[in-house]
């Protein structure tokens, strides 16, 4: 169920929207409405006004208000961001394999702990190693308007990707051999 901005509440498997009468302006209104669609053979425990975890607020049950604590809203709030973040990494490892199975696995073992004790980096250089990890990173090269290398050795390579731009790329190559002792 869900209500519109215009106070009509609209609930899955009906045909027809409900019109709430009087508009819903509040929970309570709402939790009204609900309780009264329901009928008398069902009880309703409770209506979450949002969709969305972090809009949780206190709501009112009965005659009583009922306070969350914060700590279960955080907690909940940190669930649901390690599991969306554990299916990024998924997705962007993924992608690394598609492209190259040896990039993959250096960037597997690529730890942000690793990444943050690299002396002389700042923190600009520590997000876009973390982002090149994820595969966050746009190939979209401004002075040629569209996905391309930077560099003016690749301008006709038709494929290009991270990959291509951090690996393949003889320019990258060379930048490498320099920048990482041996």
């Amino acid at each position: 169920m869900r209500v519109t901005m215009g106070g009509m509440l609209v609930v899955d498997g009906l045909a027809a929207p409900v019109r709430a009468r009087p508009p819903i302006r509040s929970h309570r209104n709402l939790t009204a409405q609900v309780s009264a669609l329901l009928g008398t053979g069902r009880t309703l425990r409770w209506v979450h006004p949002h969709p969305r975890v972090s809009r949780l607020v206190c709501l009112w049950t009965g005659n009583m208000k009922w306070m969350g604590i914060k700590s279960c809203y955080k907690i909940l709030l940190a669930t649901r961001s390690r599991r969306k973040a554990s299916v990024t990494t998924k997705v962007a490892q993924n992608k690394w394999t598609y492209e190259n199975h040896k990039a993959a696995h250096g960037l597997d073992k690529l730890q942000w702990a690793s990444i943050r004790r690299i002396v002389g980096l700042n923190p600009w250089g520590e997000q876009l190693l973390y982002r090149i990890k994820q595969h966050a990173l746009s190939t979209y090269n401004p002075v040629s308007a569209g996905m391309s290398c930077p560099h003016a050795i690749c301008v006709r390579v038709g494929k290009v990707d991270l990959f291509q731009n951090f690996w393949a790329c003889p320019v990258a190559h060379r930048m490498r051999q320099e920048l990482v002792p041996k």
